[in-house]
Protein backbone atom coordinates (compact mmCIF):
# COMPACT_ATOMS: atom_id res chain seq x y z
CA UNK A 1 0.00 0.00 0.00
CA UNK A 2 1.40 3.38 -1.00
CA UNK A 3 1.74 6.24 1.45
CA UNK A 4 -1.01 8.26 -0.21
CA UNK A 5 -3.43 5.36 0.21
CA UNK A 6 -2.67 5.16 3.95
CA UNK A 7 -3.22 8.87 4.62
CA UNK A 8 -7.02 8.72 5.03
CA UNK A 9 -6.59 5.94 7.60
CA UNK A 10 -4.10 7.98 9.59
CA UNK A 11 -6.45 10.86 10.38
CA UNK A 12 -8.93 10.98 13.25
CA UNK A 13 -11.81 12.11 11.01
CA UNK A 14 -14.31 9.55 9.89
CA UNK A 15 -14.81 9.85 6.13
CA UNK A 16 -18.22 10.88 4.82
CA UNK A 17 -18.30 7.97 2.40
CA UNK A 18 -16.75 4.61 1.71
CA UNK A 19 -12.95 4.99 1.89
CA UNK A 20 -12.26 2.87 -1.17
CA UNK A 21 -14.74 4.83 -3.32
CA UNK A 22 -13.29 8.13 -2.15
CA UNK A 23 -9.69 6.95 -2.68
CA UNK A 24 -10.54 5.65 -6.15
CA UNK A 25 -12.06 9.02 -6.95
CA UNK A 26 -8.95 10.87 -5.73
CA UNK A 27 -6.78 8.61 -7.91
CA UNK A 28 -9.04 9.02 -10.96
CA UNK A 29 -9.22 12.81 -10.54
CA UNK A 30 -5.44 13.04 -10.32
CA UNK A 31 -4.92 10.83 -13.37
CA UNK A 32 -7.54 12.74 -15.33
CA UNK A 33 -5.97 16.09 -14.47
CA UNK A 34 -2.58 14.85 -15.66
CA UNK A 35 -4.00 13.43 -18.92
CA UNK A 36 -5.98 16.59 -19.64
CA UNK A 37 -2.97 18.81 -18.91
CA UNK A 38 -0.85 16.82 -21.35
CA UNK A 39 -3.59 16.86 -23.96
CA UNK A 40 -4.13 20.62 -23.57
CA UNK A 41 -0.40 21.32 -23.86
CA UNK A 42 -0.07 19.29 -27.05
CA UNK A 43 -3.27 20.72 -28.51
CA UNK A 44 -2.07 24.25 -27.78
CA UNK A 45 0.87 23.56 -30.08
CA UNK A 46 -1.61 22.74 -32.87
CA UNK A 47 -4.18 25.41 -32.03
CA UNK A 48 -3.72 27.43 -35.17
CA UNK A 49 -3.84 24.50 -37.55
CA UNK A 50 -6.71 22.44 -36.11
CA UNK A 51 -8.93 25.07 -34.44
CA UNK A 52 -8.71 23.33 -31.07
CA UNK A 53 -9.56 26.31 -28.83
CA UNK A 54 -12.76 24.78 -27.36
CA UNK A 55 -10.94 21.52 -26.81
CA UNK A 56 -8.05 23.29 -25.11
CA UNK A 57 -10.36 25.24 -22.79
CA UNK A 58 -12.32 22.15 -21.75
CA UNK A 59 -9.09 20.29 -21.00
CA UNK A 60 -7.85 23.16 -18.86
CA UNK A 61 -11.17 23.46 -17.01
CA UNK A 62 -11.32 19.72 -16.44
CA UNK A 63 -7.75 19.74 -15.11
CA UNK A 64 -8.52 22.49 -12.59
CA UNK A 65 -11.78 20.89 -11.44
CA UNK A 66 -10.18 17.44 -11.07
CA UNK A 67 -7.27 18.83 -9.05
CA UNK A 68 -9.65 20.69 -6.76
CA UNK A 69 -11.89 17.65 -6.31
CA UNK A 70 -8.92 15.42 -5.41
CA UNK A 71 -7.71 17.98 -2.86
CA UNK A 72 -11.15 18.36 -1.29
CA UNK A 73 -11.64 14.61 -1.03
CA UNK A 74 -8.23 14.22 0.59
CA UNK A 75 -9.20 16.78 3.24
CA UNK A 76 -12.15 14.60 4.26
CA UNK A 77 -14.53 17.52 4.55
CA UNK A 78 -17.55 17.25 6.77
CA UNK A 79 -19.72 19.41 4.51
CA UNK A 80 -21.85 16.88 2.64
CA UNK A 81 -23.53 19.50 0.42
CA UNK A 82 -20.25 21.13 -0.57
CA UNK A 83 -18.51 17.87 -1.39
CA UNK A 84 -21.56 16.54 -3.25
CA UNK A 85 -21.65 19.69 -5.41
CA UNK A 86 -17.93 19.40 -6.17
CA UNK A 87 -18.25 15.73 -7.17
CA UNK A 88 -21.24 16.54 -9.39
CA UNK A 89 -19.29 19.40 -11.00
CA UNK A 90 -16.28 17.15 -11.57
CA UNK A 91 -18.42 14.43 -13.17
CA UNK A 92 -20.02 17.00 -15.50
CA UNK A 93 -16.65 18.53 -16.43
CA UNK A 94 -15.20 15.10 -17.17
CA UNK A 95 -18.23 14.16 -19.28
CA UNK A 96 -17.98 17.36 -21.35
CA UNK A 97 -14.21 17.11 -21.74
CA UNK A 98 -14.43 13.43 -22.64
CA UNK A 99 -16.96 14.15 -25.38
CA UNK A 100 -14.72 16.85 -26.84
CA UNK A 101 -11.65 14.60 -26.60
CA UNK A 102 -13.47 11.86 -28.49
CA UNK A 103 -14.14 14.37 -31.31
CA UNK A 104 -10.36 14.62 -31.68
CA UNK A 105 -9.72 10.90 -31.25
CA UNK A 106 -7.42 10.85 -34.26
CA UNK A 107 -4.80 12.07 -31.76
CA UNK A 108 -3.67 9.39 -29.30
CA UNK A 109 -3.36 11.95 -26.49
CA UNK A 110 -7.04 12.82 -26.94
CA UNK A 111 -8.03 9.14 -26.77
CA UNK A 112 -5.99 8.80 -23.56
CA UNK A 113 -7.60 11.91 -22.08
CA UNK A 114 -11.09 10.75 -23.10
CA UNK A 115 -10.55 7.43 -21.31
CA UNK A 116 -9.21 9.21 -18.21
CA UNK A 117 -12.23 11.51 -18.24
CA UNK A 118 -14.58 8.53 -18.41
CA UNK A 119 -12.83 6.79 -15.50
CA UNK A 120 -12.94 9.98 -13.45
CA UNK A 121 -16.61 10.63 -14.23
CA UNK A 122 -17.43 7.05 -13.17
CA UNK A 123 -15.35 7.37 -9.97
CA UNK A 124 -17.06 10.67 -9.06
CA UNK A 125 -20.49 9.12 -9.52
CA UNK A 126 -19.48 6.11 -7.40
CA UNK A 127 -18.15 8.45 -4.69
CA UNK A 128 -21.45 10.37 -4.82
CA UNK A 129 -23.39 7.15 -4.28
CA UNK A 130 -21.06 6.33 -1.40
CA UNK A 131 -21.71 9.73 0.20
CA UNK A 132 -25.46 9.34 -0.15
CA UNK A 133 -25.31 5.86 1.39
CA UNK A 134 -23.43 7.14 4.44
CA UNK A 135 -25.54 10.29 4.91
Amino acid sequence: MQAIERLPESTPRRPMGERSALQSCIDACTACAIACTACARACADELDSDGLSKHLELNQDCTDICHTTARLLSRQLHSFKFLRSQLETCALACAACGIECRVHADHERCRIAAAACQRCEDACRKALRSLRASA
